[in-house]
């Protein structure tokens, strides 16, 4: 008898080879899904501290601009700047007044009055009394926060620092609320002392 040459492969070796391919095109597969909701969640978490570290940046330069006075013109008198800093009962609002120095020939348009507030999900900020723009936070990405006057909750006109807290909630569910707390010299302010 002749022994039977076999050409091309057997059918349980077709279904081996299947198998195998299968596994490995799976796992490929699923590391290439870990591999993107990864890349998605470390891109949310980056710009959710972008925006709170801007957002702390944004209020810190007025904060530190509060009671500013760099006009030395006869125009301007040498007092402090009444109520330079305001804080509402609640905490959610805090208001700083400086002179700018670009507007030392015009007394109305030199005196700077910004306020930020925590509201309706969002953080907004106001310059001389204009409509409020938001600086961060919507309905999508809920944004919660408060104003600590320094030292120990003082009053405004005793204040010598301010500590700002911002709450960011991402839209994304599986992740938690970042919080990003500061605390900013209002160096520029002359201060009553007894």
């Amino acid at each position: 008898m002749k022994a039977f040459k076999q050409h091309g492969l057997s059918l349980i070796e077709v279904m081996v080879a299947l198998v195998i391919s299968t596994i490995l095109i799976l796992g490929v597969t699923d590391l290439f899904n870990s591999s993107l909701m990864s890349g998605r969640s470390n891109s949310e978490l980056a710009r959710i501290q972008e925006n709170g570290r801007l957002a702390m940046e944004v209020i810190g330069a007025d904060a530190r601009l509060a009671g500013l006075q760099t006009c030395t013109t006869n125009n301007w008198k040498a007092a402090s700047i009444e109520d330079a800093v305001t804080l509402d009962s609640n905490q959610k609002a805090f208001s700083v007044k400086y002179i700018d120095p670009k507007n030392c020939g015009d007394i109305g348009a030199a005196q700077q009055t910004v306020t930020y507030t925590f509201a309706n999900n969002s953080l907004s900020k106001a310059v001389n009394g204009n409509p409020a723009q938001p600086l961060l936070g919507d309905n999508q990405e809920p944004v919660d926060g408060s104003f600590t006057l320094l030292p120990d909750n003082s009053s405004p006109e005793t204040a010598n620092a301010v500590q700002i807290t911002i709450k960011v909630q991402s839209s994304q569910a599986n992740f938690t609320a970042r919080e990003f707390s500061s605390t900013y010299e209002f160096k520029n302010r002359l201060i009553a002392r007894d």
